[in-house]
């Protein structure tokens, strides 16, 4: 038998999941590796539209600004499964499948506020990963095989109500990133003497390495209205520089040369700013109107450099550059909430 309070979850999840849907595909298109919606369930549940809510425990990482509001220390830890999957549509041939594959984003969020001014909170969280895999001889193997960036993120903030109207907020972004990158190396030729040349072999290569960065936060809560709420977030570029191993499926020598030596080798990956403006309202019985707009700094993303002490195919010091010159993005974001009791 459903209860008051059962029945308002159905209804609930139905209502927010269908504005979910709907506002999500818009959004997909120029996510990235971005993945704020899947940072607590009633943030899902909410289309991400989450950045002027109020007492609620995970605004100690939509928007700390709101911990001094509450009254009691609020707590919350949960998973998120995601699953990507995609095919790759080829005029001619098979069209390649990637691997299936199920990834978990814990996240944590724990705020108190004090005297009705001051707040804290910590939030650990997972706001940005990627893992892509495809079989070992997809046609697309020279670009990449297995690509996995996994980020983590804690956020400690303290917060200062200035007067009933506005609240204010800042906080350090600290993060550990691992990744690893596994494509495949095809056959080239190559000099080995003047007017001789030999032909290097296909091979597998793979690059895992790891890197702690940081960046700020600052954010504001305003509340001119009694049944009105505005926040806004800034949180700073991230820049990390991943340092590891460039290892090789096999080597190759030849005259006492080896051409495909294990190297040190490092990238930079920049996480990007992003600023977010929410409006929300409260004016109707019993219901929650909640929207964002978002918008990401992704230009940051322009290319990915690899430097390796020893480049594959030639066992010198050299750099691979791939071009990306992504564009900034914005996302708008919808959700609605609709209590029965």
């Amino acid at each position: 038998m459903f209860t008051k309070g059962g029945i308002r979850h159905v209804i609930l999840a139905a209502l927010s999941f269908s504005v979910f849907i709907f506002f999500a595909v818009q959004q997909s298109m120029g996510a990235g590796f971005q993945l704020f919606n899947e940072l607590s369930a009633k943030g899902t549940g909410l289309g991400g539209a989450m950045t002027s809510l109020q007492d609620s425990p995970e605004m100690a990482w939509y928007n700390p600004a709101a911990t001094p509001g509450f009254t009691r220390t609020r707590l919350l830890a949960g998973m998120a499964l995601v699953m990507p999957s995609f095919e790759l549509d080829i005029p001619s041939g098979h069209d390649p499948q990637m691997k299936n594959m199920a990834y978990p984003l814990p996240y944590f969020y724990a705020g108190k506020g004090f005297k009705d001014r001051f707040g804290i909170g910590i939030s650990i969280n997972a706001p940005y990963g990627l893992a892509t895999e495809w079989h070992k001889d997809w046609p697309g193997r020279f670009f990449a095989i297995k690509t996995e960036l996994k980020t983590l993120f804690f956020t400690p903030s303290i917060s200062y109500k200035v007067n009933r109207y506005v609240s204010l907020g800042v906080g350090a972004q600290i993060v550990k990133c691992i990744a690893q990158l596994k494509q495949a190396i095809s056959s080239r030729t190559v000099p080995v003497a003047s007017g001789v040349t030999t032909t290097t072999p296909e091979l597998r290569t793979t690059l895992d390495g790891e890197d702690v960065g940081s960046g700020y936060l600052v954010s504001a809560l305003i509340t001119p209205l009694k049944d009105v709420s505005i926040g806004m977030v800034f949180r700073s570029e991230v820049s990390l520089d991943i340092a590891g191993r460039a290892k090789y499926s096999k080597g190759f020598s030849l005259g006492g040369h080896e051409f495909f030596p294990q190297s040190d080798a490092w990238l930079v990956i920049r996480l990007p700013a992003t600023l977010s403006i929410g409006v929300s309202t409260t004016y109707f019985k019993n219901w929650l109107f909640s929207f964002d707009y978002l918008w990401t700094w992704w230009s940051c993303y322009d290319e990915l450099s690899i430097h390796y002490k020893k480049r594959p195919g030639t066992g010198m010091p050299g750099v691979i550059t791939q071009v990306k010159e992504w564009n900034d993005t914005y996302a708008l974001r919808f959700g609605v909430e609709y209590s029965i009791s």
